[in-house]
């Protein structure tokens, strides 16, 4: 049983609507040798390590209130310091179903709409929810919300802080957010850095004019793929000043973390809800013909949110830093911080940690389904392990939405101890690495949420196994070790 909800994480009241965003007119300067476009920076960084607003998007919908649990409680555990606004949108409104999260029982429930209240019941104590209605499209496409719920919030209750950071609810702390404090010799990607950014630039210190985020493998296609003018205004916009995928690859290949100035936010927001329906009207006319949607076979393209964002940020005057050691995500992509996770000599899967001093990703990303053989072996094409030779996996989509609410529903499965150094490849390595961490830390963040939430008893059986059954699509539980064991026992 779920005790009440204690006041933590308390409703941000809507205010009057926010100043009008300072009307910045940048310029798009093109450097013909190299076709970089160069940023025009408006202003000095703020301090280093000067507080930061942490910011998260979620719709109100179970799926990504177990998400969203995780990632406050792995802030806490590594000791971010900052505190977090978590928009929720649609608490009003039923949702679209999310294709990737599989149904757990007979009733489903990943899509079903959160009570009010819960959303209160986070572990971390500087968490405030400001709630957002449902963005007019997202029935179309749930992503919809991402751009939507920033605007509503910077419209509604800005930031007092100078520095913002937007992140994914799947994405999970491994060390803290910094700014201004991390040496250069200690951040990847500076070497890839575009060679016309000043190396006074070459910092993870957000600017007026110029932000830092994940380098991601979106390269420039949005130069080619979408009508900037279009979308965004002709030149002299610079969303419009880019030559070429290229040119537009050196500071708009990004997705989250992203940290902001806070001079910028009014700016992106607007600009970033303003282009995302032309984008997304784009991207469905180029794929889909005149049908559209209305074809059956039509897909639509899930990160199409960033590359409305990479428009925005365009046409806004607003760069970026691109770094590499925010995030793991891909196991086989590289421009991310892979090379701390290669230097482990060792790690228990059951206890998986970095020595003492060591560098870390600061976040794991879970985007992808993670899959790793017990005996070290390779996956087959379908991820499916030799005979008798234990699979295991993890994939937000098969965690069951409604693990958080239920004080009684079991734990996860640990994997074996050895999983990951039983490897024998790089990419197994990765695998096993992100299987490892992502269990421990839904179950670390489990115990801490039912201690707080939960009255005494409740489950604390690790017997909850993440390997979805084709047939049912129900997440298996591992036979007659699933039973209550309260906590302690």
């Amino acid at each position: 049983m779920l005790l009440a909800a204690s006041p933590v994480c308390a409703a941000l009241p809507n205010a009057a609507a926010a100043s009008k965003n300072r009307k910045l007119a940048p310029e798009a300067a093109v450097d013909a040798s190299s076709n970089w476009v160069l940023p025009t920076v408006r202003g000095p960084p703020s301090g280093p390590n000067e507080p930061l607003r942490l910011l998260v998007t979620t719709e109100c919908n179970f799926y990504q209130f177990w998400q969203a649990q995780v990632l406050l409680s792995s802030a806490l555990d590594v000791g971010q310091p900052d505190p977090v606004t978590h928009i929720v949108v649609g608490c009003e409104k039923t949702h679209s179903a999310h294709a990737e999260a599989a149904s757990h029982s007979a009733a489903g429930g990943a899509d079903n709409i959160v009570p009010v209240d819960l959303w209160r019941s986070s572990v971390h104590p500087n968490c405030s929810i400001h709630y957002a209605p449902k963005s007019p499209h997202a029935t179309t496409f749930p992503w919809f919300n991402k751009p939507w719920a920033v605007r509503h919030w910077a419209r509604n209750a800005p930031p007092t802080e100078r520095i913002v950071v937007l992140l994914d609810p799947d994405q999970f702390f491994l060390a803290p957010i910094t700014q201004g404090v991390r040496p250069a010799s200690q951040m990847l990607g500076l070497d890839r850095l575009p060679s016309t950014l000043p190396k006074h630039l070459h910092s993870d210190q957000p600017r007026p004019g110029l932000a830092v985020a994940q380098k991601y493998g979106l390269g420039g296609q949005w130069v080619n793929r979408f009508n900037a003018s279009r979308i965004c205004g002709a030149a002299p916009s610079p969303c419009a000043a880019y030559p070429d995928v290229s040119a537009a690859e050196g500071f708009y290949s990004v997705g989250p973390p992203y940290l902001w100035h806070a001079a910028d936010v009014g700016l992106l927001a607007d600009a970033w809800w303003s282009g995302m329906k032309p984008a997304f009207d784009e991207d469905i006319a180029g794929r889909c013909g005149a049908r559209g949607l209305d074809d059956p076979s039509c897909q639509t393209d899930i990160q199409l949110d960033m590359y409305a964002y990479d428009l925005a940020a365009s046409s806004s005057g607003v760069a970026h830093v691109q770094l590499e050691h925010f995030m793991v995500s891909s196991v086989e992509t590289g421009g991310e911080a892979w090379d701390y996770v290669d230097a482990l000599p060792s790690m228990s899967c059951r206890s998986p940690s970095f020595p003492t001093g060591s560098l870390r990703p600061t976040l794991v990303h879970a985007c992808q389904h993670y899959v790793a053989c017990a005996d070290g072996s390779a996956p087959a094409p379908d991820n499916s392990c030799g005979p008798d030779v234990p699979r295991w996996n993890f994939h937000k989509g098969h965690v069951p939405p409604d693990l958080f609410s239920k004080c009684d529903e079991p734990l996860l499965v640990e994997p074996p101890d050895d999983l990951f150094n039983v490897q024998t490849s790089r990419r197994g390595r990765h695998n096993a690495f992100m299987v490892c961490q992502l269990t421990t830390l839904v179950n670390r963040a489990l115990r801490a949420y039912r201690r707080k939430n939960c009255a005494p008893g409740w489950n604390g059986a690790e017997c909850l196994r993440l390997d979805v059954d084709p047939a049912t699509r129900f997440t298996r539980r591992s036979g007659g070790r699933c039973k209550l064991r309260s906590e302690g026992e």
